[in-house]
């Protein structure tokens, strides 16, 4: 997920759903949960990389978490269901997220290792040859 409005639903046989959202190191996460049709209440945390609490909400109605990131990965949004009644309805809305899942960390390090292995090759391959 990324920053802006969601509309979505916790499913009556659902205790609570899990979002995931890409945060830079240093970004001002930023999360408001509003239930659609009072008086069902949910309940709002967030959890970092390591699935630790980073912070939460239970209050009735809206919900408000923010947070700044220490390090650049996913985090993880909870949205859990206080009352055990049918399908909720409720909206989402995620701002100051500016992290991306395209960047894979340490993959610049087997980059690095492919380009060495090719030289290496390479330098094997021309000895063996002149050695013919």
């Amino acid at each position: 997920m990324g920053n802006g409005t969601h509309n979505k639903n916790l499913l009556s046989g659902d205790d609570y759903a899990y979002y995931k959202v890409y945060c830079s190191k240093g970004d001002n996460l930023q999360i408001t949960l509003t239930v659609t049709y009072p008086p069902y209440d949910l309940d709002l945390t967030i959890y970092n990389r390591d699935y630790q609490s980073e912070g939460y909400s239970y209050d009735e109605g809206s919900d408000y978490v923010s947070d700044i990131v220490d390090e650049r990965g996913p985090y993880y949004i909870r949205v859990s269901r206080f009352e055990p009644t049918g399908s909720i309805p409720f909206v989402l809305v995620i701002a100051g997220a500016t992290g991306s899942n395209l960047g894979i960390p340490g993959f610049e390090i087997i980059s690095f290792l492919i380009v060495i292995i090719s030289i290496v090759s390479l330098i094997s391959f021309r000895i063996i040859r002149r050695n013919n």
